[in-house]
């Protein structure tokens, strides 16, 4: 058995994922869609999102069930992180 690697993670991860530009994530946002930031707290802090809400990606799967965000299994959500890598598996997270 082999161990995927980080890059493993994100490669499977991007193919059933949506990415999205910065024009779109605006328009998005201007549609008052749900905002997770999934960095870490002391990101968060440091400046986020109007209206995002924090879960670290760390965390997320404990915080599926009873977060008011991840509630609707059916909302579109958009999510960010510094780099793409927490959000795009996030985003994978069944």
């Amino acid at each position: 058995m082999s161990v995927m690697t980080r890059e493993d993670l994100l490669s499977e991860a991007r193919e059933s994922v949506n990415p999205v530009e910065a024009d779109t994530a605006q328009a998005m946002l201007d549609s008052g869609v749900k905002v997770l930031d999934v960095r870490e707290p002391a990101e968060y802090m440091m400046g986020h999102l109007p209206g995002a809400e924090n879960v670290p990606r760390g965390v997320l799967e404990f915080k599926v069930a009873d977060h008011p965000v991840l509630a609707d299994k059916d909302a579109e959500i958009l999510l960010y992180c510094k780099n793409g890598g927490r959000s795009t598996l996030a985003a994978h997270t069944h």
